[in-house]
């Protein structure tokens, strides 16, 4: 059953709104149904809101000249309220490991400008995206390539075997060189039926790379994405400091295996839309089960009555 009503009643006592994005939002290039209705009467209703995604591809004003394509606008949406995994990523460096300073991105544009707001040095990126790894080109690497003090994973449509292998260098050169990922989802659904790869996918390429180093053999990344507790910490602590009861928290996402279960991490409630990547069907077999179902962001207005999916 649709939990609709249960979610509207149970939203007297949340204090903020944590929205995924793809699959919540939006699907693609298009706003799915009732999102602008439902963000401005949450607005109305005095809630805080924070939209997060594991993708790293966006930095935070890439993130909001989409909602901003779509129709979302200050006061409905602003800048301060996109938080991609790169902005975690780059947080979780710099208070937990303060001695990193240079990085080598094996990720994208949106990752490498949120790493240099925080004032890291980065190597790779974008500017990997179209180079040819050779024995030589190796070599010189290995030779003149400055050391690192982390290895950061993040989506990347461009990423290639030049990547695998500079970020293989990376902790051949420096045993303790961190490895980062912004998350480790293995795919994302694309239409109906279809299963794109994720980050998990670039990750565990370079992974594999890193298993072979002597000294590195056992070297795991740290995810600072979902579902990782860090991540819903450094969220929620980005708009409200003093967080004393998680409890009127909610996260509000398509996917079990990030969203549900970082609401689980973190003590949230959650709610698990059936506009993305869980469908009907899926319902049954699910582990992690949410404090509520719903169709869509649309459920969170008045008039959107309980019924069967």
């Amino acid at each position: 059953m649709n939990d609709a009503c249960k979610l509207r009643a149970a939203l007297v006592d949340i204090d903020i709104v944590l929205f995924d994005c793809d699959g919540v939002i939006y699907q693609g290039d298009e706003l799915l149904p009732g999102v602008a209705e439902a963000l401005t009467l949450l607005r109305e209703q005095g809630k805080s809101i924070k939209f997060i995604t594991n993708t790293s591809a966006r930095c935070r004003d890439t993130m909001y000249k989409k909602f901003n394509k779509l129709g979302l606008t200050a006061p409905t949406v602003d800048v301060g309220d996109c938080f991609p995994s790169g902005v975690a990523a780059a947080t979780f460096l710099k208070s937990a490991h303060p001695h990193v300073k240079r990085v080598y991105v094996a990720g994208s544009s949106g990752l490498v400008t949120e790493l240099r707001k925080e004032g890291f040095e980065c190597l790779g990126g974008s500017q990997d995206d179209n180079k040819i790894m050779t024995d030589h080109e190796f070599l010189r690497l290995a030779t003149e390539d400055p050391m690192v003090d982390a290895v950061v994973v993040g989506y990347d449509t461009s990423f290639n075997y030049y990547k695998i292998a500079r970020s293989s260098l990376c902790f051949q050169k420096n045993p303790n060189c961190l490895f980062i990922a912004t998350n480790g989802d293995i795919s994302d659904r694309i239409g109906k039926d279809w299963l794109l790869p994720g980050n998990g996918a670039g990750l565990a390429a370079v992974a594999a790379s890193v298993s072979s180093i002597p000294h590195a053999i056992h070297k795991q990344p740290i995810i600072t994405g979902k579902p990782n507790a860090l991540f819903g910490e450094m969220a929620v602590h980005s708009c409200m400091q003093d967080v004393r009861d998680p409890s009127r928290i909610l996260v509000v996402g398509d996917r079990v295996d990030t969203d549900i279960m970082l609401a689980k991490n973190c003590g949230f409630k959650s709610c698990l839309v059936l506009s993305g990547v869980t469908r009907v069907e899926d319902l049954d077999t699910i582990s992690v089960k949410p404090d509520f179902v719903v169709s869509g962001v649309v459920d969170f207005l008045p008039g959107s009555p309980d019924s069967a999916f």
